[in-house]
């Protein structure tokens, strides 16, 4: 009832009502956190330790992302972020490919998924994530995440994980646990840059991360994670002495880990890794390349592409409901969506890349969200398909969106003392 009292209704524009600033924080920040738990709902879901819930933690991740969104565009007038409209195209071109796909079960499955949640993971930043606290209050939420995620790992490791062959944890797979504790890894080392206090306990915090992203054993994290820390700290770090120290000392934990091994990771873990720095391929690594080959060779065949889950039926193990794909998201929407898409997808990718990093150069509260993007983005290359990696769209979004939310940020204070009533925060 107390939030029904503090929504206030005012005199609406074209019809549409405006919440009152009162109910505006408690909104925005229950926006930014459950979008980014639908990122993280489907590996919780999928792990046996929580077969126990009753209901599907995607599936009401989605709905109060929607129900907020929904409150969002009555709140901002109707107004939203023009990025959108890059997103838009880009799944009317995944939905042209749907004239010429063979409706399999598994390319029902995989369509329905694409056009729902991951839909509403490039569309909705525009409508809740349109002002640089959002942004960061996003990257926090998928940070914290990430760390929580990483508790179930360490225990695992405390309890005695050498006698595994890899960590999970609380995920149901490793690749998730890599990814979860490599984005808080490589999250939390950019925001003990940027950040005026804890800078030491944040440089701290990122040496279990990096115990639980090689307990994992999964290389393409463990690859991207060195590879995001390496720049920023090449970018940034060298030209302070705290953050210089704090890169030291990152980067000592990491050899240390890497070389040395660490009590209780799983030797399956280390292997894995000290195989893939030698360049020595198992059946999982030899079976991306085998993908990524194929899906070159099709490509070549269909500039018109194979259609939503076409690659899964030319090339399969035996079955056309396996889930096959290129294990590359570049490679998968080329090879099934067609040149056309492939190449507006790229072009997509590194506008917005650009755009986040000189948008980051100026504005240092935006690069822990640029080490996010340059992790997901790179692990969306070597693993997953589209829908597993729909997290990219909503990064992709939000990185075409930077330029207008350092500006609206830089004049947020004119905005409120010129006109209160067109503060758009909710």
């Amino acid at each position: 009832m107390e939030l029904v009292r503090r929504i206030a209704y005012s005199n609406s524009v074209h019809g549409l009502p405006k919440l009152s600033h009162a109910a505006i924080g408690p909104l925005a920040k229950l926006a930014c956190i459950s979008f980014a738990l639908l990122f993280f709902a489907g590996d919780v879901k999928a792990s046996a330790q929580f077969a126990w819930i009753p209901f599907d933690l995607t599936a009401a991740a989605a709905l109060v992302t929607c129900t907020l969104s929904v409150i969002s565009v009555l709140v901002n007038q109707g107004k939203v972020s023009a990025q959108v409209l890059w997103m838009v195209v880009l799944f009317l071109g995944f939905g042209v490919s749907a004239m010429w796909t063979e409706w399999t079960p598994y390319a029902e499955g995989k369509a329905a998924r694409l056009f729902t949640l991951a839909l509403l993971a490039a569309i909705v930043p525009a409508f809740t994530l349109n002002r640089l606290e959002r942004v960061q209050l996003f990257v926090n939420s998928i940070i914290a995440s990430g760390m929580l995620i990483s508790i179930g790992a360490l225990l695992q490791l405390a309890s005695g994980a050498s006698l595994v062959e890899r960590v999970t944890g609380i995920n149901s797979d490793t690749i998730s646990l890599g990814r979860n504790a490599g984005v808080a890894l490589v999250g939390l080392y950019a925001t003990s840059l940027t950040a005026t206090r804890y800078k030491a306990l944040f440089t701290i915090l990122c040496i279990p991360l990096l115990l639980v992203l090689v307990a994992s054993g999964s290389r393409g994290p463990v690859l991207f994670a060195v590879a995001v820390l390496a720049f920023i700290t090449i970018r940034w770090s060298l030209k302070s002495a705290r953050a210089t120290v704090a890169a030291l000392v990152l980067a000592v934990a990491v050899a240390a880990v890497l070389f040395s091994g660490a009590p209780g990771i799983p030797q399956g873990s280390l292997k894995r890794i000290e195989g893939f720095v030698l360049q020595r391929y198992d059946s999982s690594s030899g079976e991306r390349v085998l993908a990524g080959n194929a899906a070159i060779q099709e490509a070549e065949k269909a500039p018109f592409g194979l259609g939503i889950g076409g690659f899964g039926r030319v090339y399969n193990f035996g079955s056309v409901t396996d889930r096959i794909h290129p294990h590359n998201v570049v490679l998968e929407v080329i090879v099934e969506q067609g040149w056309l898409t492939g190449a507006f997808f790229v072009f997509l990718l590194i506008m917005g890349l650009a755009r986040v990093y000189r948008t980051a150069v100026r504005e240092p509260r935006l690069r822990p969200f640029l080490a996010v993007v340059l992790f997901a983005f790179g692990n969306s290359l070597v693993s997953g398909d589209e829908n597993d990696n729909k997290v990219v769209y909503a990064l992709l979004c939000i990185a075409l969106m930077t330029p207008e939310l350092v500006h609206n940020a830089s004049n947020k204070s004119e905005d409120r003392l010129g006109d209160h009533a067109a503060d758009l925060s909710y």
